[in-house]
């Protein structure tokens, strides 16, 4: 009864899901272990946070946030508190964002993994945005992307995909269409080559800046 609940909890506004929410939310449903479907719900919030869907980020992120307390997870509760304080800030809540995203900084210290130092990069970046320092956010962003490449595409497909997307989202706020487009484009490429089943977001993207 639990997991029907969790799940129909992640099915909501069916009729307001892009394409890439319903592909995820059809991979819940049919995911067989925990481990999966957790894994899910941090892409579908994800999804839910590059769309703009703050109040879906936030309501899906505590559940997360909740269904990890006391496991070793920290890195994925850290990510999920930098989601949660990313949708705060689009909803211009700098106070909320700044404590998620110090939530987020004090699980993600606890893990010396190489992915997990990246995601504290994007807290940074995002502390960044908080200040309205735009430039400064995407170096920080710019050098993750370096980073990847320069490694042999050593950091997580997943990890990578949110660092696009913020990306985006950060050049978008400075109105910066052009340059906008031009990292969806990238992001797209991305995708194509190391997570296709992400490639439906900055599809949307590169829709919505052509107008």
């Amino acid at each position: 009864i639990f997991l029907c609940v969790t799940l129909s909890s992640f099915c909501v506004l069916k009729a307001q899901d892009s394409v890439s929410i319903k592909e995820l939310r059809q991979k819940l449903k049919d995911a067989k272990d925990e481990k999966s479907r957790t894994s899910i719900k941090i892409d579908m919030i994800n999804r839910f946070n590059g769309e703009g869907k703050s109040d879906s980020v936030i309501v899906k992120g505590f559940q997360i946030v909740e269904d990890l307390k006391g496991s070793k997870h920290n890195a994925s509760v850290g990510s999920v508190y930098v989601s949660i304080s990313n949708a705060y800030l689009l909803k211009g809540d700098s106070k909320t964002a700044e404590k998620y995203r110090a939530d987020a900084r004090k699980f993600l210290e606890l893990s010396d993994d190489y992915n997990t130092k990246v995601l504290l990069m994007m807290t940074n970046a995002q502390n960044f945005s908080l200040e309205k320092k735009y430039n400064e956010a995407e170096e920080i962003y710019q050098s993750i992307i370096k980073l990847d490449k320069e490694s042999g595409h050593k950091i997580k497909p997943k990890v990578m995909v949110n660092a696009f997307m913020r990306s985006v989202g950060n050049l978008m706020q400075q109105n910066k269409s052009t340059d906008a487009y031009r990292r969806a484009l990238e992001y797209l490429d991305y995708t194509n080559k190391f997570d296709k089943d992400s490639s439906s977001l900055p599809m949307y993207y590169i829709g919505a800046l052509q107008y």
